[in-house]
């Protein structure tokens, strides 16, 4: 196992198998066996991130029926200047798991938009559904691809940051210049309303090396990925996200 340099981080290792090298991506913390997640500060370190000079750009994407099918990323918003960048960090890297509470949530929304919480109940462990089935390579709290259904899904597709894209799954392909991209199925979370996780903006996060790592924005519930945020940082995010 190799450290792969150009990713400047610890996200992707190469691997020796005959005469090839494969790539590996990271996909998913153990905590997300358990229904639980980590912190946003850990995915930021996994990626290189230390502090908001580390991330070179953040573009806000949105998944339409008519992208997909044309096959381009539409990217409503990109920030690059500086003291915005450090503005975002100092929102995001303080996010702390809300498993609990996101799952809380979705089990209480209802189609008017309303969560239909008034007390600080706290699911139990054993009422969470596990989303993650057979399927490997899920990421907790990724937008999905298919903008139907509205699930805690992993996006898919190549990227062109020096042949490693960071939707790529943790299967691997040979490095050939480009990493494959894998998809899978994963059945809805029954019990809640598609219209909590529908229409999620994603968060696309670049380091310094342009790899790259996505956070998915429930506008409808307040939650980037697992992490509930606040008044402030959803002001901020408008500015982006319309």
């Amino acid at each position: 196992m190799y450290h792969y340099i150009p990713a400047g981080c610890e996200a992707v290792v190469a691997v020796k198998k005959g005469n090839e090298y494969q790539l590996f991506r990271f996909f998913v913390f153990d905590s997300y066996n358990n229904n639980q997640d980590e912190d946003s500060a850990e995915y930021l370190k996994l990626f290189g991130i230390y502090k908001a000079d580390d991330i070179s750009k953040i573009q806000f994407i949105r998944h339409s029926e008519q992208s997909k099918q044309n096959g381009y990323t539409d990217i409503i918003a990109e920030m690059t200047d500086r003291d915005e960048i450090e503005l975002f960090y100092n929102y995001y890297s303080v996010l702390k798991n809300s498993s609990n509470r996101y799952f809380e949530i979705l089990f209480n929304y209802n189609n008017t938009g309303n969560s239909g919480i008034e007390s600080d109940y706290t699911v139990p462990e054993t009422d969470i559904p596990d989303k993650t089935g057979s399927q490997t390579g899920i990421r907790p709290g990724t937008a999905p691809d298919d903008t139907t259904t509205a699930e805690d899904l992993p996006l898919t597709g190549n990227g062109d940051t020096g042949g490693i894209s960071a939707d790529t799954p943790l299967s691997s392909s040979a490095f050939s210049g480009t990493a494959a991209a894998g998809s899978g199925t994963v059945q809805p979370l029954r019990g809640y309303s598609d219209d909590a996780l529908a229409n999620p903006v994603t968060i696309r996060i670049y380091n310094k090396n342009g790899l790259y790592y996505d956070s998915p924005y429930y506008r409808n519930i307040g939650f980037i990925s697992r992490y509930e945020i606040n008044n402030d940082f959803r002001e901020f995010l408008d500015g982006y996200v319309k």
